[in-house]
């Protein structure tokens, strides 16, 4: 039997995100506004401390999921992470270098489409349970 629904999950990797993005923000502003550190290395280096206990609150409790951390979840993990920080990065280049916005306008628009991104594959590829895909979760999670 599936733990957590869809929209539960979606509200408790909501949270989870919401931690990870203060602290995101918080090094980000620090770096590139109060050291005036190069925007995209404060980007990179923000967006790693943010998902510093991501992993493990997702794991265990946006996604009840048991048992130690496995090498190939975490790999997963891993990889979705980097590909959410390439779009975050573009994201982040396209509206303040390329449109002109204030550069924490432009981490809050590069931010959301990190989230997007995060959580789809979170939730269908690393956290995936085969009970979740046998019951038709992906409907579920679309149609919620």
């Amino acid at each position: 039997m599936r733990k957590c629904g869809g929209f539960k999950q979606l509200v408790r990797f909501g949270v989870t995100g919401a931690v990870n993005t203060l602290i995101d923000l918080l090094v980000f502003a620090t770096l590139a506004q109060g050291f005036g550190w190069n925007t995209l290395l404060s980007q990179v280096l923000s967006y790693i401390s943010g998902t510093a206990n991501s992993f493990m609150l997702n794991k265990y409790w946006t996604f009840e999921l048991a048992g130690k951390p496995a090498l190939p979840e975490a790999g997963k993990f891993a990889a979705v992470n980097v590909l959410s920080l390439s779009v975050s990065s573009f994201v982040l280049y396209g509206c303040n270098r390329q449109l002109g916005w204030e550069v924490m306008a432009s981490k809050l628009a590069a931010t959301g489409c990190a989230l997007a991104v995060n959580f789809a594959g979170s939730r269908f590829w690393v956290f995936r349970t085969n009970h979740s895909i046998e019951s038709g979760d992906v409907h579920d999670a679309v149609h919620s």
